[in-house]
């Protein structure tokens, strides 16, 4: 082992202090959804808690091997030069194994919760976009689920994973190599997407330079999470397999970093939504002449003692009913004017719209 791998306890020490500086921005999410926004949670918060779960539930496996000696620079990734008896290596080799589901659930919890947020993001009427983030919500799940079943059920009975006394034989090392790059692989490539989804609608936004900054450099951390990434699967290439088990994690707490997007937008404005249907347009009523002829209508006329009826001559109503006639034209023509402007306003709302977003998610 390398010496550059960290020891048992700095291991443990900067994974509780990414779980508790995303345990400390999942709370003020909350706070700010519920005491302040005075709004219910939703989706990506619920997945951004499920994800922090997954992590602890990780780290919890970290203990364990702490408990071991298993956490020391020294040992192993297969715990073969451990100091321990064949029955001990093989109970942490199976913790090893079931260590995978919290591992990959934490990643994939992460990238869904930062998927949901993308969908809340992006308006309905970018709807290219929208596929597009639709498509990778698809992609996720299903490397999510050819990872897990690579790691849980590509070498069966499920026993080959961890014994090391026999009878059954275990698995072959190459494939679990080659189960490891797969899966890299598809964490890897989906959180390139997610890192560059973002920009295709931030750069439309009319942000304020402090804001738009912000954002930026927001999801630019999604960078540090690549990087730590790529470096720790090299560094597994190269033997040194515990010098990044840690920080891996933190593209956890680059979730809940993007989840106080709103103490961001304190400049932005609130979007002007328009709610109009073309259905409803004036018309004005149209009555049939009948052949000609002149047309006596009755009318009733509410007065002070009831109604009182009369005749009135339809030749003799046609001047006031010509006046009204232009009179409901104009009003028409106005209101057709005022629809055609309703709708170049709808339009030039899209930025708003997803302005709007930073300051009320």
């Amino acid at each position: 082992m390398a010496p550059s791998s960290p020891s048992g306890p700095a291991v443990l020490c900067t994974s509780f202090t990414l779980l508790t500086a995303a345990l400390a921005i999942i709370g003020t999410r909350i706070y700010l959804r519920l005491r302040i926004q005075k709004q219910s949670l939703v989706a990506g918060d619920y997945l951004m808690i499920a994800g922090w779960i997954s992590a602890v539930a990780y780290i919890s496996f970290q203990v364990v091997y702490e408990l071991h000696g298993a956490l020391n620079p020294e040992v192993n990734w297969d715990f073969g030069n451990l100091d321990a008896d064949a029955k001990e290596i093989e109970h942490l080799s199976k913790m090893s194994w079931a260590s995978n589901i919290p591992f990959y659930s934490a990643f994939y919890l992460c990238k869904a919760s930062l998927l949901a947020t993308y969908l809340r993001l992006f308006p309905y009427f970018m709807e290219t976009r929208r596929m597009l983030v639709w498509a990778a919500v698809c992609y996720c799940v299903i490397a999510y689920l050819i990872t897990l079943g690579l790691h849980l059920l590509s070498c069966l009975p499920l026993e080959r994973h961890w014994i090391i006394t026999g009878p059954i034989k275990a698995c072959d090392p190459d494939w679990g190599a080659l189960v490891l790059h797969i899966s890299w692989g598809l964490h890897f490539f989906g959180s390139f997407i997610l890192f560059t989804l973002p920009f295709l609608v931030i750069h439309e936004l009319s942000l304020t330079k402090r804001v738009r900054m912000g954002v930026y450099a927001m999801f630019l951390l999604g960078l540090v999470d690549m990087t730590i990434s790529l470096a720790r699967f090299l560094s597994v290439q190269l033997g040194n397999f515990g010098a990044f088990r840690s920080v891996t994690i933190i593209g956890l707490l680059i979730v809940c970093l993007t989840s106080l997007r709103p103490f961001l937008g304190g400049d932005l404005r609130a979007s002007e939504i328009f709610n109009y249907d073309e259905s409803t347009k004036s018309g004005m009523p149209h009555r049939e002449d009948r052949g000609g002829f002149e047309e006596i209508d009755d009318f009733e006329i509410p007065g002070a003692n009831g109604f009182s009826s009369g005749r009135i001559s339809r030749n003799s109503f046609e001047s006031a009913k010509s006046e009204l006639d232009v009179s409901w034209a104009e009003d028409e023509k106005r209101t057709q004017d005022a629809i055609e402007m309703m709708n170049v306003k709808a339009r030039n709302t899209t930025h708003r719209q997803t302005e709007d977003y930073w300051t009320n998610m």
